[in-house]
């Protein structure tokens, strides 16, 4: 063992910086990947722990109160699989809403905190001083809203103002945040009956129930509802909030662990190439070590020794980083999620991540260290390897063409491994940094991009009418177009109770939801949700019976539609095939989109429409302001993401060219050293060094784009696809692709420019002699 431990401690000198270098992308590595199954592992179940602590129904079902009766919840209870039910009332209202910097019309459901109930319990996080006409808020609503407790709360509901100080933040489970369409707000008894006064239209009942298995009682008491003919305003499963509320940290940590685990790729090449190339500068004395009677296994075991031994260091130190990395981790799905998440210790995680490291980076270098067992100690002494003689190309008198464009494709040919580990390196950064463009694109440069993806129709502003206004709107000064939309109607299909959009005509909207087939044109066609599609099993052809008020009809399925807000569970039909089935349906909701879409705009035409049509209009909503405050809770997120990612990236090529470099100057001292003495320039020296690797940078990164740009779709449709956006609605500009890849091969050289400039501080007797 003495013997392993001096080579060893000998192999570490001699190749210190490297192993440095090594070291500091392993633990970038570690410190990411552990952060990232640590989140991965641990969310989905203390998501679940806080469900069951605060005895969370496993689904719920919102009605209007009038429709309500002591009898439905006796049926409810007698539905087999049922354990419990409880119900609770709310007032239900569409507010406009301060999220960050904007306003955000939003569905919330207010409840009396001050009635006692079994299920959907709440936790009290922050509370200041009682007061009767106070409003406790979500916490997803108040970590957005800007205030603070003592603040009002404010809204106005058909010209009433309404006040309520703030006097403490709830974390429950049964909304948490706005995945689901709407979110619960909680008021003292006083503050509740002082909005309902004005408001006993909107009173609703939330129906919440335990059961055995929560997706079959779900799908009967939904099939209930509809029999029965009882408008459900809103309802979810458990699964499927969960889902909706942790779909942002899902796919950061999806990034994280991709990402992550081609840094762990790199750090891996990096070691691997590393010991092949001490094996090439180390022949001599690994001859002379054979010749002393070392076997093969102690001199591989000393070669490998300290990259498994930084590895154990890197690992423990990258784990234990990871742990001030959480926290942060910790706010984002807090703020994205409204659900409370306290990062802790994994013992799990840990062992997990260390055993990865461990057993690559023992694969990895041994596999690289073990053509010394074919070492012939007489020849390696001689300096000469088992491999066949290198061929000379490009001989300098017998190349035609400029001196020093010849010695750099000398360098070229010469540096083989050299350049293969840059080229996989800046391969796989390349790929990196293209999704981070067009992710930063269609979220910053291109926000309605990435509201597409993710929501469903967005107009300008939606106008809510009595009487049709559709020609008059259309008149107006920078209209673009006037139609009837609803998403607040549903159809009943085997039994169960389905959202449906309604619309004059679906090619005229801002939003395609089609990802298959086409939107309904006829009154006879209609286009189905993800959801519907894998639980019936339903193809494009096929005919459904709907059923609405007893009245039943069959519609050809001509298309899929996605939604992330409703999982899929939603349908698509014309105004004309709506009406076949329900013959008294009014339309009063009028979908304005207008030329120009900013902030101020949409304002000033929603103040001259309620001016000049005062009484026929009996609201408005600026969705303008909506979509841009709901797109900047995103923004700053994807930006830190990408900035972040891109610093790491350019460490990595400073990291690699920096083995690269330090180990060709290392090799080609001698020869430096006679170019010094017959006169070249430093620069010139450099520029023979760093060309030599001129094209590996640019293959690999044209490669990368290549790749890059005929995969990117595929990439970001597998990602989204996992929370139920099959089309996503990003572009793929050429131009980002070829600006990465000029940024990556810029800043590749400028960086290896740098690093050769030692060169200038080398003496030519040092070259020459060391």
């Amino acid at each position: 063992m003495r013997k392993i431990n001096a080579i060893s401690k000998y192999f570490f000198k001699k190749n210190a910086k490297d192993i440095i270098s090594f070291s500091i992308i392993l633990l970038i590595a570690t410190c990411l990947f552990a952060s990232a199954i640590n989140v991965f592992k641990n969310v989905s179940v203390d998501y679940d722990k806080s469900f069951d602590e605060l005895n969370t129904a496993d689904s719920f079902f919102t009605i209007p109160y009038i429709q309500y009766t002591d009898e439905l919840l006796k049926d409810i209870e007698s539905i087999e699989g049922v354990r419990e039910v409880e119900s609770q009332r709310g007032i239900m209202l569409s507010i406009p809403v301060k999220m960050e910097e904007s306003t955000q019309e939003q569905t919330q459901i207010f409840y009396n905190i001050d009635e006692t109930i079994k299920l959907n319990k709440r936790k009290v996080i922050e509370e200041t001083n009682n007061d009767d006409l106070g409003v406790y808020l979500a916490n997803y609503t108040f970590l957005h809203s800007g205030l603070k407790l003592n603040d009002k709360y404010e809204f106005e509901i058909n010209n009433i103002p309404y006040s309520f100080k703030i006097i403490g933040v709830i974390n429950e489970m049964q909304y948490g945040n706005y995945a689901s369409s709407v979110i619960g707000e909680y008021l003292k008894s006083d503050s509740y009956n002082k909005l309902l006064e004005n408001n006993k239209d909107k009173e609703v009942v939330t129906i919440a129930i335990k059961s055995d298995d929560s997706k079959k009682t779900y799908t009967k008491v939904s099939k209930y509802f509809a029999n029965e003919n009882i408008n459900v305003l809103n309802k979810n499963e458990k699964d499927n909030i969960k889902n909706g509320r942790l779909v942002t940290t899902n796919i950061i940590v999806l990034i994280l662990m991709i990402f992550s685990s081609i840094i762990l790729i790199i750090s891996l090449f990096v070691s691997k190439f590393k010991i092949g190339q001490t094996l090439e500068e180390e022949l001599t004395n690994m001859g002379v070590l054979k010749a002393l009677g070392y076997t093969s296994k102690e001199i591989i075991i000393s070669s490998i020794m300290p990259y498994i031994i930084m590895g154990v260091i890197c690992s423990i130190v990258g784990i234990s980083l990871s742990y001030f990395l959480l926290p942060i981790l910790s706010q984002v799905i807090e703020m994205q999620s409204g659900f409370i998440w306290k990062s802790k210790i994994d013992i799990g995680t840990n062992i997990f991540v260390f055993g990865i490291n461990l057993i690559l980076i023992t694969i990895f270098t041994l596999t690289a260290s073990l053509k010394i067992r074919k070492l012939n100690p007489i020849n390696a002494i001689r300096g000469l390897t088992e491999s066949k003689n290198v061929k000379n190309y490009f001989e300098i008198e017998k190349t035609t063409g400029n001196i020093h464009f010849i010695l750099m494709l000398k360098n070229f040919i010469n540096t083989k491994k050299q350049n293969l580990l840059l080229g996989i390196v800046l391969f796989f950064i390349t790929i990196v940094a293209s999704f981070l463009g067009i992710l930063f694109y269609n979220v910053n440069m291109n926000p309605l991009n990435f509201v597409n993806t993710l929501v469903e129709e967005h107009p300008s502003i939606v106008v809510s009418s009595n009487r049709d206004l559709r020609d008059k709107l259309s008149e107006e000064e920078n209209v673009k177009n006037v139609i009837y939309y609803d998403e607040n109607v549903s159809l009943n299909y085997q039994g169960n109770s389905y959202k449906t959009f309604v619309a004059e005509n679906f090619n005229t909207l801002a939003n395609d939801l089609c990802y298959e087939g086409v939107n309904p044109k006829n009154k006879n066609e209609i286009a189905i949700g993800s959801k519907l599609r894998e639980d019936f099993n339903i193809n494009i052809g096929d005919y459904i019976a709907l059923n609405k008020n007893n009245v039943t009809k069959e519609y050809k399925v001509v298309g899929f539609i996605q939604s992330v807000n409703y999982f899929g569970e939603i349908m698509e039909m014309t105004l004309d095939g709506y009406t076949e089935l329900d013959s008294l349906y009014q339309p009063t909701s009028i979908y304005v989109y207008l030329e120009n879409e900013d902030d101020e705009t949409s304002k000033e035409f929603i103040k001259h429409i309620e001016s000049k049509y005062e009484s026929d209009i009996i609201s408005t909503m600026n969705y303008v302001e909506s979509m841009n405050s709901a797109v900047a809770m995103f923004i700053p997120l994807i930006s830190v993401i990408c900035i972040v990612i891109i610093v790491i990236a350019l460490l990595l090529i400073y990291l690699i060219l920096y083995i690269v470099l330090n180990g060709i100057i290392t090799r080609k001292k001698q020869e430096l050293g006679i170019f010094k003495a017959m006169g070249y320039e430093n620069k010139q020296l450099v520029r023979q060094i760093v060309g030599g690797f001129i094209p590996s940078v640019i293959i690999s990164s044209l490669a990368g784009l290549i790749v890059s740009k005929l995969s990117m779709n595929i990439m970001y449709s597998i990602i989204f696809g996992f929370v139920g956006a099959y089309r996503v609605s990003f572009v793929y500009p050429i131009t980002i692709f070829i600006l990465v890849t000029v940024l990556i091969i810029l800043g590749t050289l400028i960086i290896g420019n740098l690093l050769a400039r030692k060169i200038k501080k080398i003496s030519v007797y040092s070259l020459i002699k060391d």
